[in-house]
């Protein structure tokens, strides 16, 4: 009897923390109508290396040699971004597109056996399966050799992860961070239980860094349809985008984890050398937006600016497309417009999901549809030299989200 009740008294607690996460109210979205006409634009983008600010000239110099082969005026377009959302270009980064789970997985679990100071994680989902608990057990050899791992988890994204597996970690001397507990109890703020962290960053000893859309789960344990090469009769995964930097950007990376930790009121982190002076390693140019609850909307600023400055086409991907009137309005300007506005939506979509996805299409007229994987990579490029990969979803409903601008 006593059994029982306790299973009744925790299904009552399950019943009212998803009634609680269906109607907990949205903060309101800024006036973005008349983003363009509002902002003030600097005479040229400021752009940042491995040294500091670039002086204007040799930040002009650059952008010209960067994008020379473009076909729109991608710097005034670069300087109206950097008005909406106060972050500069960051130059000299090398940035390796990864494609699904497999790549990705390889990629984050190579680096994290190279670290020798410290590993910094945050992650939506962190399942206990074959795939978690092998990360997981990377990250306990790693703290056992001496390098200091932290984790951040979001409650919700790991609500069905049991706590042993998370206590095997802190046995082993990892630092873990639940973020935003949905246990009002384990709060030391209030409880806002729709503030979620979507968030995927790995650094690895502040040299190099991830993010994107891959969630430490066996549903990325293999390739999605397009990328698989046995396509008959094979388990296919969900399709997503990750990517690796090396180069200054890194440090934004590093700082948007380190901030997110202070922000839930948790203990100091141990020393590390999370800021290492960091070298130009490429040639690309980087601007890393985060968005968190009760901020300024970087990211949603940054997508409805670029939709509302569009040239010839807008190609967005993402599993959750539920945009708020605003940005239907800049997408339906867009089409008016007459320019090309794809959208392929895939006919199976991850079970709860409102809209299907939403596959990035590179040539005008072409249209695929994936009926075998649910496609959960936000990525969109809206002219062929600015495309942004990471978790900013077209969703008004969750943050804090982060994507890296390339």
């Amino acid at each position: 009897m006593g059994c029982n009740s306790g299973i009744d008294a925790m299904l009552r607690f399950v019943g009212m923390v998803g009634f609680c996460l269906l109607t907990a109210a949205c903060a309101t979205l800024p006036e973005v109508r008349y983003l363009r006409s509002s902002l003030t634009a600097p005479a040229n983008p400021t752009v940042t290396n491995a040294q500091g600010t670039l002086s204007a000239t040799k930040s002009k110099s650059l952008l010209a040699s960067r994008w020379r082969n473009s076909h729109v005026d991608i710097a005034a377009l670069a300087a109206l971004e950097e008005a909406a959302t106060g972050s500069p270009l960051i130059a000299g980064n090398k940035v390796t597109l990864l494609y699904d789970g497999p790549q990705t997985m390889a990629a984050m679990i190579a680096a994290i056996s190279t670290a020798r100071d410290h590993i910094n994680l945050e992650t939506y989902i962190f399942d206990q399966d074959a795939l978690g608990i092998r990360f997981a057990d990377a990250l306990i050899e790693r703290q056992r050799a001496g390098v200091q791992v932290n984790v951040i988890y979001d409650s919700v994204g790991t609500i069905g992860t049991p706590q042993a597996f998370f206590d095997k970690m802190r046995a082993a001397g990892i630092r873990l961070l639940a973020f935003n507990p949905v246990n009002p109890l384990r709060l030391l703020g209030p409880w806002q239980p729709n503030n979620r962290d979507h968030r995927k960053i790995l650094v690895v000893d502040g040299m190099v860094a991830f993010t994107g859309g891959v969630n430490i789960s066996s549903t990325y344990a293999n390739s999605s349809l397009f990328r698989s090469k046995a396509r008959r009769n094979a388990k296919v995964g969900w399709r997503d985008t990750h990517i690796r930097i090396e180069g200054p950007a890194v440090a934004a990376l590093q700082w948007v984890f380190l901030d997110n930790w202070a922000s839930q009121q948790s203990p100091d982190l141990p020393d590390s050398n999370f800021f290492p002076p960091l070298k130009e390693a490429g040639n690309k140019l980087v601007r890393v937006l985060a968005s968190a609850p009760g901020g300024d909307y970087d990211i949603y600023k940054a997508y409805v600016l670029a939709i509302q400055q569009a040239k010839n086409s807008i190609h967005i991907t993402s599993a959750y497309f539920v945009p708020d009137a605003q940005m239907l309005q800049a997408l339906n300007d867009a089409a008016r417009r007459r320019r090309q506005n794809h959208f392929a939506r895939s006919d199976r979509q991850r079970p709860g999901v409102p809209c299907g996805a939403i596959l990035l299409q590179r040539n005008a007229g072409q249209r695929h549809q994936d009926p075998s994987a649910a496609n959960h990579g936000p990525a969109r490029q809206d002219r062929r030299d600015r495309r942004r990969v990471g978790d900013g979803r077209v969703d008004q409903y969750r943050h804090p989200q982060l994507p890296a601008q390339l």
